[in-house]
Order: structure tokens, then C-alpha cells, then sequence
């Protein structure tokens, strides 16, 4: 805590206190409780998970890997890796054995090629700027595509096929071994961050029942203690909080939080980057209080973002307020079915999320509309039970998508 405190911006220390955590969820690793050394990052589009990941690169060795849809258009892009993870031969435990062990192999390679007397932040750096995603770097966001550490990943799982006695223990305890530098104190010294992780819910082949995570979670769990790895699925909806029920078995003597085997860590939702582009000085005048650069600055820090990287690029205000605001209606609108009608019927969870910002109607109970308006409607999340069974959200006071949505409900043709 008191590192968060003196960290150099809120990200910062938001990051270390995210950090903390992890770390204690790793120091709480066992498979005897615990289903795998796996927690859940939830939050909705524009709430910084991605920044997050980046700030806590700059702490500890985060292997970023995004698993989004080959035709998606969002950032950050497709890994090069996703293919194999999402391959039709990852049907089989051994295959993400072999997978695992080339990326973790990966790691313990490249920490052990540096030169030990450099400083921490260097030598993460360097690890950044090679996979990419996580590199805070020059490189465009569009081509952090991670093609060089794939190809490497590739080579180890190669080697790892025809070497005598190999183990993914022995591939783990090598990483463990090499990056030791990072946090000598610490459990967690490399986090495994699997973005857009709902694709792990597909199932290998059509006639297959098996997910890719069931298989991917048996997987982990070989993992040994004490390994200083953990595995992070992030993505928008809490059902990656969740991908398997726990047991009906009831244990009425049973410690709290530890049900046998089918334990689940608790996942991460409260991503503290609302209001972030705020500015820490108090408006001098009311004009400056309302100006449209103050107002963008408020709630999600991607729409001050965009402001000022428009603004410094010379684009005309009618223009990047226009942009603005058409970005904050699709968050909104969140996905639409195509339908003959020019005018599609408006569904349930769009009214709400176009209500939310403007008069905040309550949601009292349906938890799966929670998840949908977190999940597809720009909504916060406030509080997922540590059962992933109830799930709740809200939509704080912020001026851009209250002027989305009031834009928008003022149409005489919308109708709720």
C-alpha cells in the first residue's frame, strides 16, 4: 500500500496495488483448493485494462497474448499467437503442455541472455519492447502483432517435443529460476495475461464438447507451487469469471472460501482509471469549468485521450467533438443484429444503457443485464460476487456519453 501511495501517477499505483494482489494469489496457489493459478480481469470497453497490463510491465514480466477475433478492428490487435492457442489440435492436454512450456521457455531464455547487472527496469523494458503489446514504446499499436517472440515460442515448442524428459515443470522452474531479479520478496514475478479471453469458451472442432479452457485449466494446473507464474483472463464480460460452475456438493464444515478442489480466486474489477485525465488543478473560471476540452477529460480516460491527440494533431473542434461523441453512442449501442428495418426495435439492454448516463434507472436483481450492459453497453461494474453469481453495474455521471445518449433519445424516431 504505501508503495501505491508514493507511485508517480494514479495508473502507477493502481498498478502496484493490482500487483499486490495478483501476488497474494499466487502465494495462495495450491491445486489441492484452487482450480488452476488463474484469476478473471473484468471491466468494460474504455476502462484502461489494457493500460493497466502496461503499467504493471513496468513491475513484473507480463506475457501479453490477445485473443480477439481475426476480423476485429479493436486495439490492441490480434496476437500472432492466438492462432495456436485457439488451434484445432489444442483438443488435446499435451498440445497446451507443449504450448505452455514454449512460452514460458521464451522467458527463461531472454532473461537468462541479459547482462545480470543491469537494473530491473531496463531489463523489463527490453522485454517489452521484444513482445510488443506490452511495449510502451514507438512502435504503432496496429503492428504490435508479437510476430518474432510467436516464432520463438514455435522454435521452443519444437524443441521441446524431441527433448529427452521434458517436463513443464522443468520449463516453469527454469523461468522461475531466471527471473528471480525481477522481485526476489515476492510469489509473482510473471503474469501470463490472456486478453478478450471469451474465446477460450469455443470448443476446438464442431463435434467437440471440451472447451479450450477446460483443457487450458487442466492444463495449469500442473503447475507446482511456488513457480512465481500467474495466469490473468481479461475481458468485458464476468462470465470469464466463471467458465466453470463450482461443485453441488455442499461441505457444511468446510472452511470459508474453500470448497475442495473447484476453488476459484475472486476476480479483479474495481480498474480505478475513471476521471484519470482529469486535470489536478481547479478550473479557473466557469468557461474553462464547462470547456468542451475539460468536460471530454471526465469519466473515461480514452475520450480525453482522443481529444488531446486530436487536438495536437490540428483536427477542426466540430470534427473531434463530432468524432467523440459518435464513438461514445456505439459503446453505448453496443452490437446490433441487422434487420430489414432501417430503425431497428431498440432492446432492452440499449434502453438501459442509453437511460444509464442520463436519469441512472435502477436495476434491482438480473444479474445476466448486469452482465450484458458491462459487457456490451459501456456500463461499470461495481461488485462480482466472489461465487460469480450476482453481478452488478452502474453508469456514473459523466459528461460524454450523458450527451451521446441525450443526443441520440431526443430523435422523435427512438422509442424505449
Amino acid at each position: 500500500m504505501l508503495r501505491a501511495l508514493e507511485a508517480k501517477s494514479k495508473e502507477e499505483g493502481q498498478a502496484i496495488l493490482k500487483v499486490d494482489t495478483l501476488n497474494e494469489y499466487t502465494n495462495q496457489w495450491k491445486k489441492t483448493i484452487y482450480m488452476g493459478p488463474y484469476a478473471a480481469l473484468i471491466g468494460p470497453s474504455t476502462s484502461g485494462k489494457s493500460r493497466l497490463l502496461m503499467e504493471m510491465s513496468q513491475h513484473i514480466c507480463v506475457v501479453y497474448i490477445c485473443l480477439r477475433p481475426t476480423n476485429s478492428t479493436g486495439l490492441p490487435p490480434r496476437s500472432a499467437l492466438a492462432e495456436h492457442i485457439l488451434h484445432t489440435t489444442a483438443g488435446y492436454k499435451t498440445y497446451y503442455t507443449t504450448l505452455l512450456a514454449g512460452i514460458f521457455q521464451v522467458v527463461a531464455n531472454f532473461f537468462s541472455g541479459q547482462n545480470p547487472t543491469e537494473n530491473i527496469q531496463d531489463r523489463l523494458k527490453k522485454w517489452n519492447d521484444y513482445t510488443e503489446v506490452a511495449s510502451l514504446g514507438t512502435l504503432d499499436i496496429e503492428k504490435r502483432t508479437q510476430t518474432q517472440f510467436t516464432a520463438d515460442v514455435l522454435e521452443e515448442m519444437r524443441k521441446f517435443i524431441i527433448r529427452p524428459n521434458a517436463t513443464l515443470a522443468g520449463t516453469v522452474a527454469a523461468m522461475r529460476d531466471f527471473t528471480k531479479f525481477i522481485a526476489p520478496s515476492s510469489s509473482m514475478r510473471v503474469l501470463l495475461a490472456l486478453d478478450e479471453a471469451r474465446a477460450l469458451l469455443q470448443t476446438p472442432g464442431p463435434s467437440d464438447e471440451i472447451s479450450f479452457f477446460r483443457i487450458f485449466r487442466r492444463t495449469i494446473r500442473e503447475i507446482p507451487t511456488g513457480m512465481g507464474i500467474f495466469i490473468l483472463l481479461v475481458d468485458t464480460t464476468s462470465y470469464v469469471a466463471n467458465f466453470s460452475l463450482k461443485s453441488s456438493s455442499f461441505d457444511s464444515s468446510a472452511r470459508y472460501k474453500f470448497e475442495g478442489e473447484n476453488g476459484l480466486y475472486d476476480p479483479i474489477y474495481q480498474i480505478s482509471s475513471f476521471d484519470a485525465m482529469v486535470p489536478s488543478n481547479p478550473p479557473r473560471s466557469w468557461e474553462e469549468l464547462v470547456s468542451p476540452e475539460r468536460l471530454f477529460k471526465y469519466g473515461s480516460p480514452i475520450f480525453g485521450a482522443y481529444f488531446r491527440d486530436a487536438t495536437s494533431e490540428g483536427q477542426l473542434p466540430l470534427v473531434i467533438y463530432g468524432a467523440i461523441l459518435e464513438l461514445a453512442f456505439y459503446k453505448l449501442r453496443g452490437p446490433t443484429e441487422p434487420a430489414e428495418s432501417t430503425q431497428p426495435a431498440m432492446i432492452k439492454p440499449q434502453a438501459f444503457a442509453f437511460l444509464g448516463p442520463t436519469i441512472q434507472p435502477r436495476i434491482n436483481g438480473a444479474s445476466h443485464l448486469h452482465t450484458e450492459l458491462i459487457a456490451s453497453h459501456a456500463a461499470h461494474c461495481d461488485y462480482i460476487s466472489p461465487g460469480c453469481d450476482l453481478v452488478m453495474s452502474n453508469y456514473p455521471s459523466q459528461f460524454t456519453l450523458a450527451a451521446a445518449a441525450g443526443d441520440h433519445l431526443r430523435d422523435d424516431s427512438t422509442c424505449i
